[in-house]
């Protein structure tokens, strides 16, 4: 089978068939009955599709890796509720800021991988399954290369959707015809309604295909025909007659359109990154003792095929006899998957402190699905389940703020979870009422300080009684809005940030410039004004998810799952609330919280949150029905809790800007220091306790000190 071709240079299509390369890996077999040839690792997200890819040398495949590309057709939001305008722009903002953050972070040990291939954006590419040859489409008209058009003022003009406030993506020739002279545009699906008007038309991605047939007839100059033959392959391909019937007409199916399918129908970017073995769940349910063949199975149901040859090679050198150091073991064994799930989620723990660290942003992202881990091969001697490497992936998960009405260049720069945030594990400090939520306030002016051409004005706003501003923290974004004349303006709107909420009063600090900076401002100063809430989130909100991750990783099996197990928990918190007095935000006592969070969890009569959820199969869980120490077992879920809860004086934060004003990995490195605790413990439970023997003792540290990432207790500095 030959190897794909390609006319252009891309950095990840292949070419020759020897020498070391990049190359997408397509479907086995014949691609032509196939309506995607592309090998899909995952295909969940809105904007995004990752592909399986691979670096190899001759035939020998070295190492696979990710490609992640912009979906030709983004997935709606359905009912989600977002707190920003979803636009082009701020699609390629995710894109942006998950490069950014795996550039910063990415050679952390527990976050994955970015592989620089020479570039991260590239123009459409169209592949034909029977040649198995990528191209970038040309225009069918003028022969200049087809590029998404982001010119607002042209696609108002031809009646199409601008590319700045919506989410709609047109080809056009680049440079556009002039105005007034006809263009074709073309978009991958149709829009009911959508009407071009002047000498504009519009066409959907199969009549591209068909349109192609004028470049294969054409008759060109031999300089010209040289120069499509290198770009446009189709232009001397032995098939063209066949695709291409010289009797079609512009509105005939032809057999070219089957053939050609869009990598991506529009520009795009992508990024190469490190290929997920397994998620973070998959190797939790390996750890408790789920076969390697059920993993596979349940991946092998899902429409993620890309993900089964990296899979089962991960899982092939992991047979089950000897992978554990105890296993049929009636104390140790449960102790030991407790320690290595233990062990799982403090990796994750630290590829969040690494991001905290490098880019001084929270993660927004913290789920099982957004975790790889990777096997790598086990020395002589180690028990298998012993090494592995779990890292943090999906950077990008958070949008820029943007409103109808507000002009980005006036707004704070404020970020928003993405539409992709696993629901279940998103901090409650995210709730979408929480932002731009608006207030009446008497407004005084108490200082004004210039600076430059600048003025810097601080401010306090009073709220009528039975208001509360505390949920409003340091660093907050407020827009104020007056309610008629100040200083000399008619109408005067400006952003301050948060310096200090109480009860009934904010402090403000605004940085006014131009118009704003030149009116009358003067000390005391007082207006009328309405005043909108947003948000910064912070390190704090990643807290939650860790808690969820922390429960998917000890109470997950093959009976009971997160959603059931995320209810439950959530349900426990509410009424661990309502037992506790948390009026006016008073700091509970740790000790009463504890023993109130433990009785909640005795009374789950479904037995949920039982210690012996740790073991996957059923069988294995009623042969220890109490297989931890009930203290070792009771504060590995208070530490869930703690992440969970806002509770002040029982959880690590109270609120969303929680620590953000600590170097960035303390509340990571607070929460490390907790999970080491509980693992030293089980360290000490399995080889340290009483008298067992000491040979025992020896053969474990032996197999501990040749693990090249060390499951040997160590500090969480």
């Amino acid at each position: 089978m030959s190897r794909p071709t390609i006319s252009s240079a891309l950095p990840w299509s292949g070419g020759s068939e020897t020498g070391l390369r990049s190359e997408l890996v397509l479907a086995a077999g014949d691609l032509e009955p196939l309506a995607d040839p592309f090998v899909p690792i995952s295909d969940f997200a809105r904007y995004a599709r990752v592909l399986l890819a691979r670096f190899a040398l001759d035939s020998e495949t070295l190492q696979y890796f990710a490609l992640k590309i912009q979906r030709s057709v983004y997935r709606p939001l359905g009912r989600l509720r977002i707190q920003t305008r979803i636009g082009n722009p701020e699609i390629d903002a995710l894109w942006r800021t998950e490069q950014e953050r795996l550039r910063r972070a990415g050679g952390s040990e527990h976050v994955q991988r970015l592989y620089e291939l020479g570039g991260s954006e590239s123009l459409p590419v169209t592949f034909c399954k029977k040649m198995r040859c990528y191209f970038h489409p040309p225009c069918p008209q003028t022969r200049a290369p087809l590029r998404t058009c982001r010119d607002d003022q042209v696609l108002i003009e031809a009646g199409l959707r601008p590319y700045e406030t919506s989410a709609e993506r047109y080809l056009a020739p680049s440079p556009v015809p002039a105005e007034g002279e006809p263009a074709t545009f073309y978009r991958y699906m149709a829009h009911p309604g959508e009407q071009p008007r002047g000498h504009a038309a519009l066409r959907i991605g199969t009549e591209l295909y068909r349109d192609f047939g004028k470049l294969v007839r054409a008759e060109l100059e031999p300089p010209e025909a040289e120069e499509l033959a290198a770009r446009f392959p189709c232009q001397r391909c032995e098939h063209r007659e066949d695709c291409y019937p010289q009797d079609s007409g512009p509105d005939d199916p032809i057999p070219a359109e089957k053939r050609l399918v869009p990598l991506s129908f529009y520009d795009f970017r992508f990024l190469a990154i490190e290929a997920p073995e397994l998620t973070f769940g998959e190797l939790c349910d390996v750890l408790g003792g789920a076969p390697g063949a059920t993993v596979v199975a349940r991946a092998e149901g899902a429409s993620t095929s890309g993900r089964l040859p990296l899979l089962q090679g991960a899982l092939a050198t992991r047979g089950e006899p000897g992978a554990w150091l105890f296993r049929g073991d009636a104390v140790l064994f449960p102790l030991e998957v407790l320690r290595l799930k233990l062990v799982a989620f403090e990796q994750a723990c630290r590829g969040l402190r690494s991001l905290h660290d490098a880019c001084h942003a929270p993660y927004l992202n913290a789920s099982a699905d957004n975790l790889l881990a990777s096997l790598p091969a086990v020395p002589a001697g180690v028990p298998a389940h012993w090494l592995f490497s779990v890292k943090l992936t999906n950077l990008g998960a958070v949008l820029p703020w943007r409103e109808d009405g507000v002009d980005p260049a006036a707004a704070p720069r404020l970020t928003v979870p993405s539409p992709d945030v696993n629901e279940l594990c998103a901090s409650p400090f995210m709730v979408p009422s929480a932002f731009g939520e608006e207030h009446a306030v008497r407004v005084s002016v108490t200082k004004v300080v210039p600076e430059g051409e600048r003025l810097m004005v601080r401010l306090e706003a009073r709220v009528p009684a039975g208001s509360r501003l505390v949920e409003h923290r340091t660093g907050d974004a407020a827009r104020l809005t007056s309610h008629g004349a100040v200083a000399g303006l008619p109408l005067v709107q400006l952003w301050a940030d948060v310096e200090e909420s109480t009860t009934q009063m904010l402090r403000l600090t605004a940085e006014l410039a131009g118009e704003a900076a030149s009116a009358d401002w003067c000390a005391p100063l007082t207006f009328d004004a309405s005043v909108a809430f947003y948000r910064r989130f912070g390190l704090s909100c990643d807290l939650y998810g860790l808690g969820m991750l922390l429960l998917r990783a000890v109470l997950s099996n093959d009976r009971q799952g997160l959603d059931s197990v995320g209810r439950a928990a959530q349900g426990i918190l509410r009424r661990l609330s309502g037992t506790l007095d948390l009026r006016n935000d008073a700091v509970v006592d740790a000790e009463e919280a504890r023993r109130a969070l433990l009785a909640e969890v005795e009374r789950d009569s479904e037995g949920l949150f039982a210690a012996h959820n740790l073991l996957y199969s059923k069988a294995e869980r009623g042969a220890h029905p109490d297989p931890v120490p009930a203290d070792l077992w009771a504060d590995t879920l208070v530490l869930a809790f703690r992440l969970l809860s806002t509770i002040p004086g029982f959880a690590f934060c109270r609120d969303h800007a929680d620590f953000d004003r600590e170097p960035p990995g303390i509340l990571a490195g607070k929460v490390l220091g907790e999970v080491h605790a509980l693992i030293e413990r089980i360290y000490v439970e399995m080889f340290e306790r009483g008298q067992r023997d000491t040979d025992i003792r020896a053969v474990c540290r032996d197999v501990l000190a040749k693990l090249p990432n060390g499951l040997e207790p160590r500090s969480s500095s």
